[in-house]
């Protein structure tokens, strides 16, 4: 009796040990690139700039886009690019390149000792840039050079926003990468698409 009440008892153990592995075995849990590629990328068709421009933009507004590394949000837009033409790669990187040229030209209404100043005052979170400056600095500077320096922090963080740049904290810098297809483009060369 005692043999066949350890049997049992071994048995019910075992079976209540095994039995989740097996229940479990076909789940596969999503990784944060996987479930990115997934809901942004994979089954769409990009017709236009515009919807090259919005699945970037989906890519970035993702809840997990935090949770993944650089080299692997490279790839999801090296996906994404790889969904359409050349031409309309081409012409999406011109609309973006527009946009920065548009914001070094609002940056060049402030000099040189204006930025040095503000400089510190400016912390960059993933949200953007905000400002944070002191009243003795403010008082030092005209209405319009004030404002020249709202409008550029403005027009940095809706580039930020639109194009979904890489945001370095620890060098204040918002990153934007261009694609091979655009560098092979400007050399005259034919890109392959995979």
């Amino acid at each position: 009796m005692k043999k066949i009440l350890t049997i049992l008892i071994i048995g019910v153990l075992g079976i209540s040990l095994v039995a989740p592995s097996f229940v479990n075995a076909g789940i596969i849990v999503a990784t944060p690139f996987g479930q990115i590629k997934e809901e942004c990328i994979d089954g769409k068709v990009v017709n236009s700039k515009e919807d090259l421009a919005n699945i970037i933009t989906n890519i970035d507004e993702h809840y997990n886009i935090s949770m993944v590394t650089p080299a692997d949000r490279e790839k999801l837009y090296a996906n994404a690019y790889n969904l359409t033409s050349p031409e309309i790669i081409e012409s999406y990187e011109q609309n973006v390149a527009d946009k920065i040229v548009g914001n070094i030209d609002g940056l060049t209404e402030i000099d040189d000792e204006t930025i040095e100043k503000v400089d510190e005052y400016v912390q960059l979170t993933n949200e953007g840039y905000k400002l944070n400056l002191s009243k003795s600095v403010k008082s030092e500077m005209t209405s319009e050079t004030y404002e020249s320096v709202l409008n550029s922090i403005e027009n940095s963080n809706e580039f930020v926003a639109e194009e979904g740049v890489i945001i370095d904290e620890e060098n204040k810098e918002a990153l934007y990468s261009v694609s091979d297809t655009t560098l092979m483009l400007e050399n005259g060369e034919t890109p392959m698409l995979c």
